[in-house]
């Protein structure tokens, strides 16, 4: 049997397994899962601090290491999609996320326990140095979650 090409070769998704994908050929399908593999998360990466965290306060990857001093290294150009912040009680304040030094997004809470923001999309290259900093208000034992893909 000689060679076959993958964008000669019909693909049809069995009606038994509803995938989602809209291409005919097998080559436009392992493109298509190729950029829908991209949009996934990696993973999130968590940070916080054990106590009431007021302004100036710098939150930490590791106990006892402010993210000013110890940041969180880009290891692979990345985006970062989207944050989530929590506090042990109900708490009004501002986290801002800092990329090099320089501030590039915030996330807030008023007078509640949780907040998200998704549908970010900032670009990090190798080496980028992320910190976070309380920059208005007090909360209450924070854990910010940062999720960041690979692009």
């Amino acid at each position: 049997m000689g060679r076959l090409n993958a964008d000669s070769i019909e693909f049809k998704s069995p009606p038994d397994r509803a995938n989602g994908f809209t291409s005919t050929e097998v080559q436009a399908a392992i493109e298509e899962a190729l950029a829908l593999a991209k949009l996934v998360s990696r993973g999130a990466v968590m940070c916080g601090f054990d106590g009431s965290a007021g302004v100036g306060r710098w939150l930490e990857f590791f106990t006892n290491n402010p993210s000013n001093l110890n940041p969180l290294i880009i290891p692979e150009p990345s985006e970062l999609i989207s944050l989530s912040l929590s506090a042990s009680t109900n708490s009004t304040g501002t986290v801002t996320l800092f990329n090099n030094g320089v501030e590039s997004t915030t996330i807030s809470l008023s007078g509640n326990r949780k907040a998200r923001v998704k549908g970010l999309s900032i670009a990090y290259i190798d080496l980028d140095e992320i910190s976070l900093k309380v920059t208005s208000g007090t909360i209450n034992r924070p854990t910010l979650a940062i999720c960041i893909r690979t692009v």
